[in-house]
């Protein structure tokens, strides 16, 4: 039986560990922010930001039958946008580089079958530009690959129509 992620990450249900992750960013995105009133600051004249991001996972409390545990954690591209520098990886497990097959999207793997708790993480330094918003043409093959439906997504009418 493998470990399925999805399901539990450290007790907790994805959606939830999504949930304070964002909520965490969006309070790490305040704090070089200057104390001023609400009609004091223009989200708009930020031009750039730097970030130390720490990416950690703790992997605990496995089913008794798990036979092994394998996971996928994003690495965030260099674009025009923003730099990555000073990536660093502590893990007591084996791990690599894979990407995505579908999006091209590089990733570290993780996998062992040790069943003892242990904790995996990422760090590095960030620094982001402001792009706005930028319009891609997508083909139908491209915007189809996209809207794909998978078991854990649901694509409205308003959501496809939004994305062509």
């Amino acid at each position: 039986m493998r470990f399925d992620m999805e399901r539990n990450i450290s007790g907790i249900g994805r959606r939830e560990f999504c949930r304070v992750a964002g909520l965490g960013g969006a309070a790490i995105l305040t704090v070089g922010v200057p104390r001023l009133g609400a009609s004091d600051f223009d989200p708009a004249s930020l031009r750039s930001m730097e970030l130390d991001v720490s990416y950690r996972t703790e992997i605990r409390d496995l089913p008794k039958d798990a036979e092994n545990v394998r996971i996928w954690m994003p690495v965030p591209p260099n674009s025009a946008s923003q730099h990555i520098t000073k990536f660093e990886v502590d893990s007591p497990v084996r791990y690599g580089y894979t990407r995505d097959p579908a999006f091209g999207t590089r990733m570290l793997y993780f996998e062992t079958d040790t069943m003892e708790p242990f904790a995996v993480e990422a760090r590095y330094h960030i620094a982001r530009k402001q792009t706005g918003i930028q319009k891609v043409e997508l083909s139908e093959a491209e915007a189809a690959q996209y809207l794909k439906l998978t078991k854990k997504v649901r694509v409205t009418p308003d959501v496809e129509a939004f994305a062509r």
